[in-house]
């Protein structure tokens, strides 16, 4: 069972198709696509739960990508994997767009492009404002001060560039797109890749009339550390919290280079965790990521004193910290 509202994966209109961010589709989805490696787990190692197979393709001229291929979700899935969150009242539209791995990533990304693009803005003017600060108080020669402005204009105009990168949040996902059924069998026979948790209906179909498979496309990341800056990355972490960014899931897989790569448990505002969770709960679930990310430190970089967690909630380890939170589900579902 899916949402009852239908939802094109090869049109041109953004997804999901709810209230809240969302996702464009990707600009070259229509390239022939080579597949190159997988760059996730491979199918016999993979971790128990995992959403998704990424792999290395290319995409025509275009270059190399890495293309995020997500298994389907059924609604009692949904459900069952939140069972201790009251979502019995909630419509099957809101739990697949707001919970699905596929739909909480494009519109969590739909948000991250709006708030990366924000800041490259005020900081592109920023710098226009000094530059034209500094030609407006030249006293050189007119000559020399005409030749000063040109040069101001084009290094404040390759600097919105510049600013884009200096305010990236994640790596960049660059939109969605669907595959045909028929690349089933392909990527069994070359990668050996057969769990996709199709439904029994779907399965007893033929391939080439299956529901097609749904992808992300984003920047490729090959030999790169997981850990940047700890200092840069709890920063990027906290401006994606006060964007009503929720990652849920913080941990040294989900980075590169520093930043965040996955967003598959991400809960983004309007989300219906946020609107019918008890304050306890809320209180819970919402600073989960702060100290998923303070043990991350400390498994990954014991010498860091980079802390997320409030100093008054650091005397609770992590787990003393998830048995207190889950004790008040239980008693406030």
């Amino acid at each position: 069972m899916t949402s009852r509202t239908p939802v094109d994966l090869y049109g041109k209109a953004a997804l999901p198709p709810c209230d809240g961010p969302r996702l464009k589709p990707f600009k070259y989805r229509k390239e022939s696509i080579e597949f190159v490696s997988l760059l996730s787990e491979p199918p016999s190692s993979s971790p128990t739960g995992a959403c998704a197979h990424v792999f290395k393709v290319k995409f025509g001229k275009r270059g190399y990508y890495a293309l995020k291929i997500f298994k389907f979700k059924k609604i009692q899935d949904l459900r069952g994997e939140q069972w201790a969150l009251s979502n019995e009242n909630v419509s099957d539209d809101d739990l697949v767009f707001h919970s699905d791995p596929f739909y909480a990533e494009c519109r969590a990304y739909g948000k991250i492009e709006e708030i990366e693009e924000s800041m490259a803005r005020k900081s592109s003017k920023a710098s226009q404002r000094v530059a034209a600060q500094q030609i407006q108080s030249s006293t050189k020669q007119t000559k020399r001060k005409s030749r000063s402005q040109k040069n101001s204009r084009s290094q404040v105009t390759s600097k919105h560039s510049v600013d884009r990168e200096a305010h990236r949040l994640a790596v960049p996902c660059y939109g969605f797109m669907g595959l045909p059924p028929t690349f089933e069998a392909l990527l069994a026979e070359r990668f050996g890749i057969f769990d996709w948790d199709r439904s029994s209906s779907d399965e007893s179909m033929s391939q080439d009339i299956r529901a097609p498979f749904r992808a992300l496309v984003k920047q490729l990341v090959e030999n790169k550390p997981a850990f940047g800056r700890p200092r840069k990355m709890l920063a990027d972490l906290k401006i994606l919290r006060a964007h009503e960014i929720y990652q849920k899931d913080i941990a040294a897989r989900n980075y590169m280079n520093g930043l965040l790569v996955d967003f598959g448990a991400a809960w983004t505002s309007p989300h219906w965790c946020l609107e019918t969770l008890s304050r306890n709960q809320l209180h819970y679930e919402l600073f989960s990521d702060l100290f998923e990310w303070d043990h991350m430190m400390r498994e990954e970089i014991p010498s860091t004193v980079v802390r997320a967690a409030p100093l008054t909630s650091r005397l609770l380890s992590l787990r003393d910290y998830r048995e207190l939170g889950h004790d008040m589900k239980y008693k406030n579902a």
